[in-house]
């Protein structure tokens, strides 16, 4: 009997990745090598119909290997289960119950419970470990039917888009990426910026959202890899590390591209926080977009930055300097 329900388990496995047009690579689950009981390992073989008959709620079956108390025949990493225990994460543990098979996201029902499941960015039965996100849905593009996801992006997309479940601090990231935006960071497209301080290696191309978050947890606010501060304080590599994977900091604090980046973050301990954004802007180029717990109206009660042909001018008030549109380059 076990063996009958072994072989049509994985059948289906068969099936689905051949429907979702997945190369023929031992996903990692079904490789009895790593995974000594394949399917019998998650599923239980009995249960109710229309459900996946797992042996336990995701993500403490899925903590049975990649967690502390792990079955050592597995052969996995305990970094996930640690990972979920970082002061910033995303909340598996108390929200993964709301996770149906056969919801589709981005949500389109204001009073749908907002979730994060392990199943949201990871296909166990197709997944490798050169593509842990291989097989998994993206974004639904007509309300009926989610498309396969191209990449990483795709995947965060379905959550932080434009859910109409999501709370009002929570932006539409993929309009902040949109490339008909005066500046963005090239996630959906290259920029058509040309920084100055960006790494040779990384003009002309784009980069993902996990290269400043981390997908699971973080010691960092916003889960990300690395840190950046956001109020005022002494310039060091390690206060703004984030952008410093990018950009490149001698050419920042050299004022290669700003006449006045040194005189704001060395002198004046200003925050790269208090004048750009991170994803994208609507409204100005350079990522400009001011905070507004730094950066207030000015004595002619204007809030403003402009860029006329080479030339930028400043319309506002930050530490203790009124700006009139003062001329930088």
């Amino acid at each position: 009997m076990k063996k009958a329900i072994k072989t049509v388990l994985l059948t289906i496995a068969a099936f689905i990745m051949a429907s979702s047009g997945i190369r023929a690579e031992t996903p990692t689950h079904l490789n009895g090598f790593k995974v000594k009981f394949t399917c019998a390992a998650c599923h239980s073989g009995h249960g109710k119909r229309g459900t996946p008959m797992l042996r336990e709620d995701v993500p403490d079956l899925c903590y049975e290997c990649h967690g502390p108390s792990g079955y050592a025949y597995f052969n996995t990493s305990n970094e996930v289960y640690y990972e979920f225990l970082k002061r910033y994460r995303h909340p598996v543990e108390e929200t993964g119950r709301y996770h149906r098979q056969t919801e589709i996201l981005p949500e389109r029902e204001r009073l749908v419970e907002r979730h994060v499941s392990c199943l949201d960015c990871h296909n166990p039965h197709v997944s490798t470990p050169s593509e842990p996100n291989a097989g998994v849905p993206g974004e639904s593009l007509n309300r009926i039917r989610q498309k396969p996801a191209e990449n990483i992006n795709d995947i965060c997309f379905k959550c932080h888009s434009d859910n109409l479940n999501r709370p009002p601090s929570s932006l539409d990231v993929k309009e902040e990426f949109d490339t008909l935006n005066p500046s963005y960071h090239p996630v959906l497209g290259v920029s058509r910026g040309r920084s100055v301080s960006v790494l040779p290696e990384l003009k002309g191309k784009t980069i993902g959202c996990t290269d400043c978050h981390t997908p699971h947890g973080s010691d960092y606010e916003d889960m990300l890899r690395y840190n950046y501060n956001r109020s005022d304080g002494p310039e060091t590599a390690f206060s703004y590390a984030l952008c410093y994977q990018c950009h490149k900091r001698d050419n920042i604090l050299g004022d290669r591209g700003f006449s006045q980046h040194r005189r704001h973050i060395v002198f004046e301990n200003a925050s790269c926080r208090a004048c750009h954004i991170a994803h994208g802007s609507s409204e100005n180029a350079r990522l400009i977009g001011f905070d507004p717990a730094i950066v207030t109206p000015n004595s002619q009660g204007m809030l403003l930055y402009e860029r006329i042909g080479g030339e930028s001018r400043c319309f506002l008030r930050c530490h203790d300097t009124d700006h009139r549109g003062d001329k930088i380059q």
